[in-house]
């Protein structure tokens, strides 16, 4: 188990911490307890997963609502730029991993 961190900058917006840890398993190598901090209001969960959702890798959040005085647990699939930019980073991790 290892932790890592990369940033990732935002033009004319600011920077995204991204913070998780890799995992090793044999010949694999998973990622797990992803923790992002973005200096700016950029609507990313603080503690996504990244999941496999329609043949692809996307970051995952659940978000409590209150719907008709009850709460709700509502999935989110994220595929934003910047979403998209950290899974792209993140597999990279995972995958250079796997070639040790």
């Amino acid at each position: 188990m290892e932790l890592k961190s990369f940033q990732i900058d935002v033009p004319g917006r600011g920077t995204v911490d991204v913070n998780f840890t890799l995992h090793f398993n044999n010949n694999s190598a998973s990622i797990s307890e992803i923790k992002v901090h973005n200096d700016f209001d950029g609507g990313l969960p603080h503690h996504p997963q990244l999941k496999l959702h329609d043949n692809s890798w996307q970051l995952f959040a659940q978000h409590p609502i209150i719907r008709n005085n009850e709460v709700v647990v509502v999935d989110e699939y994220l595929n934003d730029d910047i979403s998209k930019e950290i899974v792209k980073r993140l597999l990279q991790f995972r995958d250079e991993a796997k070639v040790r």
